[in-house]
Order: structure tokens, then C-alpha cells, then sequence
């Protein structure tokens, strides 16, 4: 059975332009019509799309599912390169996580520290009386554009 992109799209519950990106960046390979020049997908392309989905659950970027899927094209297992990626990937998301922690345990101490503090305007050099005290008695951290979370020593 042959679907065109909308088809494909709804029936895979994704939109018409996210099969259209795929295509686009080649994770889906469709014949084309050689009357109109419509996409059409075969069942391969829905099953692939559902790897694909699977594997973006599973936190893969869309060039990791490319590189594996090409492994795949070309005959050889991807698993290995599948482990190796979703190790990292854990390392990651583990640092990740401590920091945000970090910033959690940070952030309710200042609440905790701002609560009987008194408001007051900003006067002078004065801008906000519980930022600047918060920077005064505990280590400054900032975050990155990427919104990476690190140190300043």
C-alpha cells in the first residue's frame, strides 16, 4: 500500500511537515510518483518512522538515528553504536541532573533565606537586595546560552 505525506502523517500521528523534514534531511526515503512527483511511502517507511519515533523517545538526536540507520542500510548491526550512544548519553543526563539539584538546593535556600528579609528599592547601586545577599554568602553560579549549568570560581 502506498501512502502520500498526509496519509503517512496521519497515520503515524505526526504531522504532514515532520515527514516532510525527515524526508528533507533523508531519514525517510520515499519513491516518487513518476506521474506528479508526490512522495509516496511505502509500509518500510512507516515502519521505519516508528523507529524513529522510538529512538527520539529514547533521547537520540535525529543525526544519531541517521548514522544508525545508514550502519543499518549498509548491513552492518548498529547495536554496538546504539549502546555507546545511550552510555553517554546516561553519563550526561546524570551530570545534568546533579547540577539541576544543586540549583534546586540553591534556589531553596535563598527562598528560605529571603522570606523575612524586608523589600526594598533599588537605590544607588542597589538592584535587588535579595539577589545581591544571596551572591554575598554562597558560590556564584550562572547558566550558559545552551543552558548548561556552571561554576564561577
Amino acid at each position: 500500500m502506498l501512502l502520500q505525506v498526509k496519509e503517512l502523517a496521519h497515520h503515524c500521528n505526526v504531522s504532514p511537515e515532520t515527514i516532510r523534514h525527515y524526508t528533507r534531511i533523508g531519514l525517510l526515503l520515499p519513491d516518487r510518483n513518476p506521474v506528479n512527483g508526490y512522495c509516496q511511502f511505502t509500509d518500510s517507511d512507516t515502519k521505519r518512522l516508528n523507529f524513529i519515533r522510538r529512538a527520539k523517545k529514547l533521547g537520540f538526536s535525529l543525526n544519531e538515528i541517521k548514522h544508525i540507520l545508514a550502519k543499518c542500510q549498509k548491513g552492518k548491526s548498529p547495536c554496538p553504536t546504539v549502546r555507546i550512544l545511550i552510555d553517554h548519553r546516561i553519563k550526561v543526563n546524570r551530570a545534568r541532573l546533579e547540577k539541576l539539584m544543586e540549583l534546586q538546593v540553591r534556589m531553596e535556600q535563598a527562598l528560605s533565606d529571603w522570606t523575612d528579609m524586608p523589600d526594598s528599592p533599588p537605590g544607588g547601586d542597589n538592584i535587588c537586595q535579595l539577589i545581591e545577599s544571596f551572591g554575598t554568602n554562597y558560590e556564584s553560579t550562572t547558566t550558559s546560552q545552551k543552558g548548561e549549568i556552571y561554576t564561577i570560581n
